[in-house]
């Protein structure tokens, strides 16, 4: 796992001083292991703030959109 911190810009205009992890989570899918890359932004504010998760595929990896998570990669899940 990698960490950096930085500031960013949002779509909105506004900027942040956001904390960045990102990595891989193993998950168990029909008898098999696979390794999916995530990036996880933690704003300053947090936790009053939720953390933006994205998943990250590679060049031969595409997103497969499903319940909490949408077409882009962005996690969306009750627990953040």
């Amino acid at each position: 796992t990698a960490y950096t911190s930085f500031s960013t810009a949002f779509s909105n205009g506004s900027s942040a001083l956001l904390l960045h992890l990102s990595g891989t989570i193993p998950v168990n899918f029909r008898g098999n292991i696979y390794r999916f890359p995530i990036s996880i932004w933690i704003p300053h504010a947090y936790p009053r703030e939720p953390p933006l998760v994205y998943v990250t595929p590679t060049e031969t990896m595409m997103v497969r959109p499903g319940q909490h998570v949408d077409p882009q990669g962005l996690v969306y899940h009750p627990y953040l």
